[in-house]
């Protein structure tokens, strides 16, 4: 039996979507403007928290704390793809979940350990998840980093402060992945996320 409060370890299998675009869906309530449909057979995607309900299809589902497994998990059976990942210090987690486990840190600019990813929210690390998968260029959906979700169903609201912090992550990777030569792409303009170039995404899966 799997010790939920103790579970195995998981490494990222690093390449393993080498030379694909990467679509993350963040939970920025400029997604409402987005038919996430569209992305189907344009790359491969990662689902932050909710977006697994409008996106069911991604390849991965990343969620960052034990307040938003709690929020979803009656639903998470709708999850149809490969990777759900979420980190270690999460307990007591369902063993029918199948979750993948990877370690946090916040001393470093940018994770290349397969097993451990950046940062303190979401975003970061799921962005940390698609640089050790190898896939580039990377597109932003829903990066707003301004107070509100795309939905009702965040178990704790976002403020400034948290914002702040997760910013903080996002502008130290910046660097350290254009150093690597991964794209990184904020695909709303409106975001207070400046560290990545814009780019349109209607010209993106044109």
């Amino acid at each position: 039996m799997i010790d939920t409060n103790n579970p195995p370890a998981w490494e990222a299998p690093k390449g393993a979507w080498a030379g694909e675009p990467c679509f993350i869906i963040g939970g920025g309530p400029s997604l409402k403007a987005v038919d996430v449909n569209r992305l189907r057979g344009k790359g491969r995607v990662i689902a932050i928290n909710a977006a697994f309900l409008i996106a069911p299809w991604a390849d991965a589902l990343y969620i960052a704390d034990l307040g938003c497994y709690q929020n979803f998990k009656d639903r998470l059976h709708l999850f149809e793809g490969e990777h759900f990942v979420t980190r270690s210090k999460i307990s007591g987690v369902d063993p029918a979940h199948n979750v993948k486990r990877v370690k946090k840190s916040l001393k470093l600019a940018l994770s290349t350990d397969a097993g451990t990813v950046v940062g303190q929210d979401s975003g970061s690390n799921s962005l940390n998840l698609a640089y050790l998968f190898g896939a580039s260029p990377i597109y932003l959906l829903g990066f707003d980093m301004t107070p509100g979700n795309w939905h009702e169903l965040h178990h704790k609201p976002q403020d400034v402060k948290h914002f702040k912090t997760y910013t903080h992550y996002l502008t130290q990777m910046a660097p350290e992945l254009a150093r690597r030569g991964v794209e990184v792409f904020n695909c709303n303009p409106k975001s207070a996320l400046t560290c990545f170039p814009f780019a349109d995404l209607e010209g993106v899966l044109a």
